[in-house]
């Protein structure tokens, strides 16, 4: 039943509906919760996506927080990553993706050193975790991502805020 409100979060998720996606989400962290005895990681970094769209940026954090504590607690109890380079390489994907995701609601909240330095990690785990011709891996004459012009908006909308004042 869990899987069943993740989908139905996932649709109305796509369909733009985020408060009947946070509310399947919910379901689906309880219903997992109590099936498990735990909530899984990519659940947790879906309830923070639905919670992003709808400018819940701390309860955002608070789960992506929650994803990584779960990917670490797997790790630590399965002796690391697994040892097999293909459960590396797929244990360092997931935890670039926590990471960044921690890293954009960092900057959302104005908590921009943090976030420099978690998206900073991210980038490491995706060259540790793709090859080097993957998108997420190449980079450009002059880095740039997502995050920087988040930062960089963060930045300046922080100094026309103090200059007004």
């Amino acid at each position: 039943l869990p899987v069943v409100m993740n989908n139905l979060a996932y649709f109305y998720y796509r369909k733009h509906k985020y408060p009947a996606a946070h509310s399947y989400m919910a379901k689906a962290m309880t219903l997992e919760r109590k099936a498990y005895g735990a909530v899984d990681f990519a659940t947790h970094l879906r309830m923070a996506a639905v919670s992003a769209r709808l400018s819940h940026h701390t309860v955002s954090l608070k789960h992506c927080k929650a994803a990584l504590k779960v990917l670490q607690e797997a790790a630590d109890l399965h002796g690391g990553h697994g040892g097999a380079p293909a459960a590396a390489r797929t244990y360092h994907a997931h935890l670039a993706v926590v990471y960044h995701n921690l890293a954009v609601q960092m900057a959302y909240l104005q908590q921009l050193q943090h976030a420099s330095g978690t998206a900073k990690v991210a980038q490491q785990l995706v060259t540790q975790a793709l090859p080097a011709k993957h998108r997420w891996v190449r980079r450009p004459a002059r880095p740039r991502n997502a995050l920087d012009d988040t930062t960089a908006c963060a930045l300046h909308a922080q100094c026309m805020h103090t200059a007004g004042t």
